[in-house]
């Protein structure tokens, strides 16, 4: 379980940071033929089945896409069931993915959310105490 976290868990989270969008299973589109003819040719592993991921409604995706294998797509899907786990304990309605994307940052140490839209500083600024006179 340990190993599961640090190595799946704790990487498919930051990178749901990254895309900012909630994955889904119908996110993932196996690359077609000659997208795997083409990482073949700039060689990258092509064992395993490889997924283009984008988001529903496209509005995020630039020129590039996001690849993953196998077990990153779960780690991906269960990544996304830890961030729906936290804001069900919640009390707060969120009415978008990224409104959970804020919420969940707060929780979670800078890490996760480095590099993100989504980070915040976990360093709070305090007024200083007027010294009686």
């Amino acid at each position: 379980m340990i190993n599961n976290l640090f190595f799946g868990i704790a990487p498919a989270l930051s990178a749901i940071f990254q895309l900012g969008f909630e994955p889904t299973e119908e996110c993932f589109y196996e690359l077609t033929c000659e997208q795997y003819e083409q990482l073949k040719e700039e060689g990258e592993d092509i064992s395993e089945t490889l997924y283009m991921i984008l988001p529903k409604d496209n509005k995020h995706l630039t020129c590039d896409a996001f690849v993953a294998g196998e077990e990153e797509k779960m780690a991906l899907l269960h990544a996304a069931k830890i961030i729906e786990s936290y804001c069900n304990k919640s009390d707060n309605n969120f009415t978008t993915y990224q409104e959970k994307l804020k919420y969940v940052a707060n929780l979670l140490p800078p890490v996760f959310t480095k590099d993100s839209n989504y980070k915040r500083s976990h360093l709070k600024l305090v007024e200083p105490q007027k010294q009686p006179e």
